[in-house]
């Protein structure tokens, strides 16, 4: 996959949220206080599924869903951006309705409702080609693999390589600060996601995502505290 098929991974999956819209109608957060408006917590920096543009304001394929189901229902929606972490602790702590949308793991359902299920997206490992081709996860151990703090594929990668070799950065900009000082050579994000924050790092050109080291697919779902 070349850094170029950003734009239609982004059309593509955008489309198949929009037909997800339909499953969302009949939800209503358990939580909300309010029936006429719920507080939908999302990640300001998980390009091109939620995040906060360069205006301040909630943007991405998923914030545009809630926005169509809100015009559909009538409901008024009260977004707040956070760090990924951070969003996962304010639906937990009650201090949101609802988190724009996630994976589904058995740690979080502990404190979490889910939602419909939207549109199928990757997660993949991006290797520095100066480490060469990596034919497996264990042959992984000994190098520190960068992660966004709190991510599903943080608890992954955790239970397939030693604890201490997976990294946790607060923000996308935090790791690929680490990428360019060469603290760390290797991360793993939602495809798209990598992939434009490695564009915008300017940092796509020393990087190399091998397509075989596809880690999973999952689909995100929305969700809401119990």
């Amino acid at each position: 996959m070349k850094f170029a098929n950003l734009k239609s991974i982004w059309v593509w999956t955008r489309a198949a949220l929009i037909v997800a819209l339909a499953l969302l109608a009949p939800f209503s957060p358990a939580g909300a206080a309010d029936p006429d408006k719920i507080s939908i917590v999302y990640c300001e920096d998980c390009v091109p599924f939620h995040f906060r543009d360069a205006g301040g304001q909630p943007s991405g394929m998923i914030i545009d869903v809630w926005r169509l189901w809100a015009e559909r229902t009538g409901t008024k929606l009260e977004f707040r951006a956070a760090t990924w972490d951070e969003t996962l602790a304010l639906v937990r702590d009650g201090k949101a309705d609802v988190h724009a949308g996630l994976f589904f793991n058995e740690a979080r359902n502990k404190f979490l409702d889910y939602g419909a299920e939207l549109a199928e997206t990757d997660t993949t490992l991006f290797v520095d080609k100066d480490l060469g081709a990596v034919e497996s996860l264990t042959a992984l151990t000994g190098h520190q693999v960068g992660v966004l703090a709190g991510d599903y594929v943080e608890g992954y990668l955790k239970e397939r390589l030693p604890a201490k070799d997976v990294i946790g950065f607060e923000s996308y900009e935090a790791l690929t600060d680490a990428l360019r000082l060469g603290q760390i050579k290797i991360f793993a994000a939602d495809t798209p996601s990598g992939i434009f924050h490695l564009q915008k790092s300017g940092l796509g050109h020393s990087t190399r995502l091998f397509s075989k080291h596809q880690l999973y697919q999952r689909f995100p779902r929305i969700v809401w505290f119990e």
